[in-house]
């Protein structure tokens, strides 16, 4: 299945290549499949900055404004586009498994499964948890008619 992970981010130029590239990096996420969002060319010159250009994902100018930003980036790909909206600070991805968290085997697994549950459900959008928190975590999707 083909996927895009796209990462709204500002102000947080040295700090992302700590977190979320390195977890994409753990889990062999290819550059080619990442970008980064700023809100403006300043933005992104720090980004260009901060991150070595051999780690470096695509950097693109969107707007300021998370909401904004998120529909400037839906605008920007095709309809039908599998999209992965991705946090600028996730430190690890894990799953809950009887009653524990632990580390998820396979990013593009879980990808790859988020995309078949939302099929299966009629729907387009899912998303991975930002807080690895068990009391949050279900082993189901949630209706929000």
């Amino acid at each position: 299945m083909d996927y895009h992970i796209v990462m709204p981010s500002y102000k947080r130029s040295d700090s992302i290549q700590s977190k979320t590239l390195k977890t994409l990096e753990k889990y062999v996420i290819p550059l080619n499949k990442i970008t980064i969002w700023v809100a403006n060319e300043d933005e992104k010159t720090d980004y260009e900055r901060a991150i070595p250009e051999h780690k470096r994902p695509e950097i693109r100018v969107g707007v300021l404004g998370l909401v904004p930003q998120r529909n400037k980036i839906l605008e920007s790909y095709p309809i039908d586009a599998k999209l992965v909206f991705m946090d600028d600070d996730i430190e690890d991805i894990v799953q809950l498994l009887d009653d524990k968290l632990v580390n998820v085997g396979s990013l593009v697994g879980q990808i790859n499964i988020g995309f078949l549950e939302a099929e299966k459900a009629g729907t387009i959008l899912w998303g991975i948890g930002a807080v690895p928190n068990a009391f949050f975590m279900k082993n189901k999707y949630r209706d929000w008619e």
